[in-house]
């Protein structure tokens, strides 16, 4: 039997995906990073995810440790999160449970065949494997276990998300002209 790791490769959508180039968040220190939404249906992902929770609360048991006490994985912070219920009204994570994963250091995008990608081929929408490590971490303030991105594997592009109006509600298609432009003003 194989010994259970903190490693684990999820089948998500990506939202936010930062990974042409790092970006802060509320003033934190720039990361590649991406936002990994996993239908609730996909019980492999979320195996995955569980066993790789559980090794990182056991790996860290030094970290999470009060005195001669080790808290319960319940009652630490964990990366996954329900759709449902913190992002009501957002179609792209009903009926889906979502992390945030980043990193400092570049990391690699390939497609279907393992062949480096341009990172910015990868979209809000764009179905992808997702290479995820847990750790736990302790900040004195703060604990639990929390979620580094290692690589994407581009499965498919998908359908864009996004929340504000398209192009074509904006703008309709002109016929072709060969007189000058005209300025209305």
């Amino acid at each position: 039997m194989s010994e259970k790791t903190n490693r684990f490769v999820a089948r998500a959508t990506i939202n936010y995906p930062a990974l042409s180039q790092p970006k802060s968040i509320n003033g934190s220190a720039a990361k590649y990073s991406g936002c990994f939404i996993i239908a609730k249906d996909d019980v492999e992902s979320l195996n995955k995810y569980q066993e790789a929770l559980e090794a990182a609360y056991r790996d860290g048991e030094r970290k999470l440790m009060v005195g001669k006490v080790m808290p319960k994985l319940e009652s630490l912070r964990c990366p996954l999160h329900d759709g449902d219920l913190d992002k009501p009204g957002q179609e792209a994570y009903e009926n889906s449970f979502y992390l945030n994963a980043s990193s400092k250091e570049h990391v690699q995008v390939v497609d279907r065949e393992l062949n480096p990608i341009d990172p910015s081929e990868i979209y809000s929408g764009c179905i992808v494997n997702a290479s995820i490590t847990l750790y736990a971490y302790n900040t004195g303030v703060s604990k639990g276990i929390a979620a580094a991105l290692n690589g994407i594997q581009l499965v498919k592009k998908g359908e864009r998300i996004g929340w504000g109006p398209r192009i074509g509600n904006d703008f309709q298609v002109l016929p072709d002209e060969d007189d000058e432009f005209e300025c209305p003003f």
